[in-house]
């Protein structure tokens, strides 16, 4: 479950919330949100990145690589996601 804005949760979006203790917690790296059950979200693919560039003519594109992005951080999500995105 990614919870919008990412970033109320600095570089995590917990797959459930409560197993991993709830709150933000500090900044540490991908493995370590593995480790508790959570998946990494990279920086191109967070909210606040897609959000700052919403007006920009190439924000098509970067929705569309934002999901392929988490999948590369994330492999146990590959296949998981969905495909139906902004540009067709």
């Amino acid at each position: 479950m990614v919870t919008p804005p990412a970033d109320e949760q600095p570089d995590r979006a917990p797959f459930n919330r409560r197993a991993a203790g709830g709150g933000c917690g500090s900044r540490r790296g991908p493995d370590e949100y593995l480790a508790e059950n959570m998946f990494w979200v990279p920086k191109e693919a967070r909210w606040s990145h897609l959000q700052a560039n919403a007006k920009q003519p190439s924000i098509g594109k970067l929705i569309d690589e934002a999901i392929p992005a988490i999948e590369v951080a994330n492999p146990g999500l590959k296949g998981v996601l969905p495909k139906d995105r902004s540009t067709r």
